[in-house]
């Protein structure tokens, strides 16, 4: 399929072209969510991160055209309640790590802290954390 993705020639942030692939996962499949036909080869597309050295942004070589990965895909996290409480989980284990609670309950952030949500679909989980 022609036009599935492109590759980026400057940083996506600060437009810098002082890029440096850092790990490349090859060909990876794009979507398959609804089941492609039986024996059909889905949609892949290269998965390498970037690291630019001027703002420090990792990010990805290549974009997929939006419509080719969202069109059909219809799951949120969002609209499930039981999702919703089992990513609230989530949160508070991850912060019970870095800052447990003292003994009235009480949870001190003292560092700032940077939270990564890879395979985020709706952004609920990164929502959750505190500012």
């Amino acid at each position: 399929m022609t036009n599935a993705y492109h590759e980026i020639s400057s940083c996506r942030m600060c437009g810098s072209q002082a890029l440096e692939p850092v790990w490349d996962l090859g060909l990876q499949h794009v979507i398959d969510f609804p089941a492609n036909d039986a024996g059909k080869e889905g949609l892949r597309a290269p998965l390498v991160l970037l690291f630019c050295h001027a703002c420090r942004l990792v990010q990805l070589r290549h974009t997929v055209e939006r419509d080719l990965m969202y069109r059909e895909y219809f799951y949120r996290s969002s609209v499930s309640e039981t999702m919703r409480a089992a990513l609230g989980d989530v949160v508070e284990r991850a912060l019970d790590q870095l800052w447990p609670k003292s003994r009235d309950g009480v949870r001190t952030m003292t560092a700032p802290t940077t939270v990564l949500d890879i395979g985020a679909n709706d952004g609920y989980l990164v929502r959750q954390y505190p500012a």
